[in-house]
């Protein structure tokens, strides 16, 4: 009795383990999907980009990505711009043209946290961008923070952030070399 007591319990903590896997690899490919997802919705057309950004991105990254553009607009004083808008540019290069029209989403690779590398062509122009993808209140995923640095996972946050005092390799590489 005892013997089959303990082969029930360790074929229950074998499954629950089981269980707890399953369902971070659903989280992670969930999260994926949002990155695939808003990249394809990205590239469809200009007017896309805005509606990718309202139905694939956080409010506090709306909100960032709008004062970013109205401070960028603000350089453009007698252009008829639209005068609502997000800055679109943190997600691809910064290529007005390409040697191609392709643009798409090549590949994903979860990085740790809640982070995301996504390489990605933009007129035939490669470029990577690290997202953060995040869980709201009202259980979506949604993309919370675009950087085109990669983020120090050992020095994020207890929010996943990245660390206001991370040093960014990739700047000074950029300096130096």
């Amino acid at each position: 009795m005892k013997s089959m007591f303990k082969l029930m319990l360790f074929a229950s903590i074998v499954t629950c383990f089981s269980f707890l896997s399953s369902c971070k690899v659903n989280v992670e490919q969930r999260k994926m999907d949002v990155i695939t997802d808003f990249y394809n919705t990205f590239f469809t057309s200009y007017t896309d980009e805005n509606y990718a950004i309202k139905t694939h991105c956080t409010v506090d990254l709306r909100n960032h990505l709008n004062k970013l553009y109205k401070e960028w607009l603000s350089g453009f004083d007698g252009l008829d711009l639209p005068e609502d808008g997000y800055a679109t540019w943190l997600f691809k290069t910064d290529y007005q043209d390409g040697p191609s029209d392709i643009n798409k989403l090549v590949s994903i690779i979860h990085i740790g946290g809640d982070w995301f590398k996504a390489d990605v062509l933009d007129m035939g122009h490669e470029c990577t961008r690290y997202l953060k993808v995040i869980e709201t209140q009202l259980g979506a995923y949604q993309i919370d923070e675009v950087s085109e640095y990669e983020p120090y996972i050992e020095n994020l946050d207890s929010q996943n952030t990245i660390s206001k005092d991370a040093p960014f390799i990739e700047k000074v590489k950029f300096l130096f070399f």
